[in-house]
């Protein structure tokens, strides 16, 4: 059995888990959906960031840039969303007890929309979202540089659209997975950073694509002998809702008995309850439900205007007497603040 640590600190929490690699692995695996695997060169980071074996992330949940927010950014500078985002994110880098600071090596978010130059003008009041294509570089200079795209507004500008997304965010360096409409090679992307291997994998599971669990349960499955860790990132569940249906719950763990060491709930656009469920190992793993709005322009209550952050700190360490190793997940929670579509920290 794994060794589960928790240590209030702040406004988060520290949790810490300890797992053996293998357990998941099966003794061989002839699955056709190995094919899908996409590995391209960005971010390049193979143990030029942080500490050997050792990967910082940090995660945040729906992204939108259209709409008011970019009339927001239109009237006031396209930075304006993020003015405030840098020290936000150096609290989450930094140690409360020790005052030490983390070395990022990803900043994720679920891209709610399509970047795009076509000429659609939202009137303000529409759910069909088109982000311009200036707002690349702004995402670039806040650092981010991996997205979840498999959500229910991917596809707002049609197919051309959302293969424009894709070349954007490559041109800029800034990586992606997921898939909107069922399981693709796009479905996931994995890469090395640190001498840690990990797979992101991206699910979109709204009333307009549900998601096939058997296929998506297969696809978790099959990257387990290549993957140090398996970060599962999926838009569902009921908008405005605090806790997850029974349905969520289900497919969360149906996930993690396949395999993911992490999950990553958005689209109910407010911070739902989170977990740390025991696999068929035994060992917890977390899994957060909803992490509510990053960036968007919802004013109406309160708990749209409040996000949760996470610092995700997965480290795999060689074990002397077992060849497998021990991985370690250690998670910290901070809450915010969205103020007139601008990230706060709280």
């Amino acid at each position: 059995m794994g060794l589960l640590l928790s240590v209030g600190v702040g406004s988060g929490v520290w949790w810490m888990k300890n797992h053996e690699v293998d357990l998941f692995k099966a003794e061989s695996q002839e699955n056709s959906l190995k094919t899908l695997t996409r590995m391209d060169g960005i971010p390049s980071r193979s143990g030029a960031m942080g500490a050997t074996g050792t990967v910082t992330l940090v995660a945040f949940g729906d992204l939108m840039l259209d709409r008011y927010v970019w009339t927001l950014m239109q009237r006031n500078g396209l930075d304006y969303p993020f003015v405030y985002f840098p020290e936000l994110l150096d609290s989450m880098l930094t140690d409360p007890e020790t005052g030490e600071r983390l070395t990022q090596d990803f900043l994720f978010a679920n891209l709610e929309g399509p970047i795009s130059d076509t000429n659609y003008v939202n009137p303000g009041t529409a759910m069909i979202f088109n982000f311009r294509p200036e707002v690349v570089e702004i995402l670039q200079k806040y650092g981010f540089n991996v997205f979840n795209i498999a959500n229910n507004h991917s596809y707002d500008m049609g197919d051309d659209a959302a293969t424009q997304t894709r070349t954007y965010l490559s041109e800029a360096g800034i990586a992606y997975f997921g898939e909107a409409k069922g399981i693709t090679e796009n479905s996931l992307w994995r890469t090395e950073a640190n001498g840690v291997t990990l797979t992101f994998i991206g699910f979109n599971d709204t009333l307009s694509d549900q998601l096939d669990l058997d296929a998506a349960t297969a696809l978790i499955q099959s990257v387990e002998d290549t993957s140090d860790f398996t970060i599962v990132s999926i838009h569902w569940g009921v908008e405005y809702r605090i806790t997850p249906t029974d349905d969520q719950v289900k497919t969360a763990h149906a996930f993690v008995d396949s395999g993911a060491d992490v999950i990553l709930g958005h689209h109910p656009h407010v911070v739902e309850t989170s977990e740390w469920y025991n696999g068929p190992d035994n060992t917890p793993r977390p899994i957060y439900y909803s992490l509510g709005n990053f960036v968007f322009d919802q004013y109406f209550q309160q708990n749209v205007q409040e996000g949760l952050g996470l610092t995700i700190t997965l480290k795999k360490t060689p074990n002397e007497l077992e060849s497998s190793g021990v991985n370690l997940i250690t998670v910290r929670e901070t809450p915010f603040d969205i103020v007139k579509s601008q990230v706060k920290k709280r």
